[in-house]
């Protein structure tokens, strides 16, 4: 829903609340890669309480997810999840009908490092049942001549088998020839 309709159509019809968007687009963030460990597991831990007691509009939870670098907040994030188990996503996934939390993930997921999320596409997709031909060429198609190595890279280090293999796999004949050539495999 937050990728097909526009940021202000959604405000305006009070999808995203206020105190979530504005933040998210007018507050500053350093753009460089200095991270400070200590605040990272402060924030982490904030952010962990917060979510606990179910504060998710809460002032510090916001200021954490709209202020901080996204060198800073991969930090946070990576706290969270080696000293709490699991990653921030999955205690907000605890109430599946709530939009806002949906929105609060989603925003999440746009601040860490793009090839993890298009890693998981690319896994869901190939993984499924039948492959899901959609997202698989969108993925492969968009991301070509932005960041298709990190990409590449990030698949073959969460699944141990790498993408060409995976993409050979799973798909036959021109559509996996083109394919491979998009991603840079040598052989397509």
């Amino acid at each position: 829903m937050l990728q097909s309709q526009s940021l202000s159509w959604l405000f305006c019809n009070k999808l995203i609340p206020e105190q979530l968007l504005v933040p998210l687009i007018t507050a500053y963030r350093y753009e460089g890669e200095e991270v400070n460990m200590t605040l990272a597991r402060k924030e982490a831990n904030i952010l962990h309480e917060k979510i606990s007691d179910k504060a998710y509009n809460d002032e510090e939870l916001i200021r954490i997810i709209s202020t901080g670098s996204k060198a800073q907040l991969s930090a946070t994030l990576n706290h969270y999840n080696d000293h709490h188990g699991h990653e921030i996503i999955k205690d907000l996934e605890t109430d599946s009908d709530d939009e806002y939390l949906k929105l609060l993930g989603a925003a999440i997921e746009c601040l860490k490092p793009p090839e993890r999320y298009f890693e998981k596409v690319l896994r869901l997709g190939i993984k499924k049942l039948g492959t899901d031909e959609w997202d698989l060429t969108r993925v492969v198609a968009t991301r070509a001549e932005v960041d298709m190595e990190r990409i590449k890279e990030e698949y073959h280090r969460r699944n141990s088998v790498t993408l060409d293999r995976a993409i050979a796999g799973d798909t036959s004949g021109d559509y996996e020839r083109m394919l491979l050539a998009l991603i840079g495999h040598g052989d397509a």
